[in-house]
């Protein structure tokens, strides 16, 4: 590259020591470049907050699918800790960390067999699940029915006609309370359970109903091992039904 002498005007050389002409020495160009800090540069966090989102996805969605979005959230968390900042990934990768603990607890029990839950804290903390659930039924019962039989069977008066009356047992039933031998407690779980299930299918809920009493008063029959019985209460803490399943195979 040519460039003005700075003493004499004359054209020379940008790789030149010294002006051929004037001998005025030349500062080299590549000392005129001003040098990046690269240490002082801005890093992107993609990779930090990638891992972020994907730690608060995993405990909104199936528990079957957590593991593999924890996954994802620890290798993006490592990314981030080598490429982006030290300190945000560590922070991201501890809480990703702490996921799997959850999960695997969630899966094999791990403080239940450590001794550190029981089915009756387990049950107790379902029960917060649910006590803001109305136990009693809506208000509104009738216009449900009508309005969802009306929207299965819109054009079939028949059907609708007994899909009115199958909602109307499921009424019946569900109106006969907390059966005697069923905890306060236990009622509520799954009544709110089979609520939230089957809002607005009266006959599913009661039949839900009944499947739930059947495997809590089995649970009360069983002499099961008190670890046993904190594994499966901590896999399925507001669902009787497969709380027995799970004693049964051993899970």
């Amino acid at each position: 590259m040519i460039v003005k002498c700075r003493e004499c005007g004359k054209d020379i050389s940008t790789e030149a020591v010294a002006c051929p002409a004037c001998g005025c020495p030349q500062k080299p160009i590549a000392e005129t470049v001003p040098k990046v800090d690269k240490g002082k540069q801005g890093r992107s966090h993609i990779f930090g907050w990638i891992a972020l989102i994907a730690f608060f996805m995993s405990n909104f969605i199936p528990a079957i699918m957590a593991p593999l979005i924890v996954l994802i959230a620890i290798i993006f968390a490592l990314l981030e800790f080598k490429q982006g900042g030290k300190v945000f990934g560590g922070v991201v990768f501890s809480l990703c960390l702490l996921q799997v603990w959850t999960i695997a607890d969630h899966f094999g029990g791990l403080s239940a067999s450590m001794g550190l839950t029981n089915p009756k804290q387990i049950e107790q903390e379902a029960v917060k699940k649910y006590e803001n659930t109305n136990l009693d039924l809506p208000v509104n019962a009738a216009q449900i029915i009508q309005q969802k039989c009306a929207e299965e069977w819109s054009n079939d008066f028949q059907m609708r006609r007994y899909c009115q009356e199958q909602q109307q047992e499921g009424i019946a039933k569900l109106g006969g309370g907390r059966p005697a031998d069923v905890e306060p407690n236990a009622f509520k779980i799954i009544r709110g359970k089979c609520a939230a299930d089957w809002p607005s299918d009266f006959n599913m809920r009661a039949y839900c109903e009944s499947q739930q009493y059947e495997g809590y008063r089995s649970l009360q029959a069983d002499n099961q091992n008190e670890t046993s019985q904190a594994r499966c209460a901590q896999q399925w803490p507001d669902d009787y039904k497969m709380r027995k399943y799970c004693e049964s195979k051993g899970y």
